[in-house]
């Protein structure tokens, strides 16, 4: 695949009906991070908002301030959170990996990533599609409740950890 620039991108998107689902792909589908105990009735809403996608390592998932059009679910490999430091550029906030979500920004106005977000090895993501799942989570609201709980844990885990690194950084000064 061919960016804009005429570059090889180290990106590729594959629609969910491209790859036939493997043992460990059908594990993630299940995972904590989709509605527990409601999954099944739920399942075709997360699978029609969904595709296959790999990157390469150093390859940039998403920019922060910039429009958030989907989450993720991390399939395989490693991805940073990171955030733009002025004097110190790039800094990373977390890392996190397979079975992880990825991505909190698509669901509250005004839809703009608040972390970059990079591939530090090879990382194969399901995307979905915040849109659709917006849409859904308003004509349903109890789709919609669950689907902001569970993104409410994914915030308090990542709020802990930059808690976390806070309280390390100044305990080592």
């Amino acid at each position: 695949m061919t960016s804009r620039s005429g570059m090889l991108s180290k990106h590729r998107r594959i629609s969910a009906h491209e790859r036939a689902p493997t043992e460990p792909t059908r594990r993630h589908q299940r995972s904590p991070s989709l509605p527990e105990g409601s999954e099944a009735q739920y399942l075709p809403l997360f699978f029609k908002a969904a595709t296959y996608e790999r990157f390469g390592i150093d390859s940039l998932i998403f920019r922060e301030a910039c429009d958030a059009d989907h989450f993720y679910l991390i399939h395989q490999g490693a991805v940073t959170l990171e955030s733009f430091v002025p004097g110190r550029g790039e800094t990373t906030v977390q890392t996190i990996g397979a079975g992880d979500a990825l991505g909190w920004s698509w669901l509250f106005p005004p839809y703009l990533w608040h972390f970059s977000a990079r591939a530090v090895e090879p990382t194969e993501l399901v995307a979905f599609g915040a849109q659709y799942l917006r849409q859904q989570a308003n004509e349903d609201p109890v789709f919609g409740f669950e689907l902001v709980t569970r993104v409410a844990n994914v915030l308090l885990q990542r709020l802990q950890s930059t808690r976390k690194k806070l309280l390390d950084f100044y305990i080592d000064r």
